[in-house]
């Protein structure tokens, strides 16, 4: 679970970065179509990052909500006879 935490932020913060990088080629009058898909593909790549993020914070939010399971062990089986004679 946690391999899933690091990739969903290491996705948002790729998807962050490449977003800003996108933006400032755009200011600097660039005419090519590069940084628009740069900057779509950063969109992507962090929403994906969110949706993970959300995925394992609901996952752990109905993992908490759900009362821990108490072992009952007031009950003890007869022991195993062997009639074997």
């Amino acid at each position: 679970m946690k391999g899933l935490v690091v990739l969903a932020v290491a996705l948002l913060v790729l998807g962050i970065l490449g977003a800003v990088a996108a933006n400032f080629t755009v200011f600097t009058n660039t005419t090519s179509m590069g940084p628009l898909w740069l900057g779509i593909f950063s969109i992507v790549v962090a929403a994906g990052g969110l949706v993970l993020l959300l995925a394992w914070v609901l996952k752990m939010a109905a993992g908490e909500a759900r009362a821990p399971v108490e072992a009952d062990y007031s009950y003890s089986p007869a022991p195993i006879q062997d009639n074997a004679e």
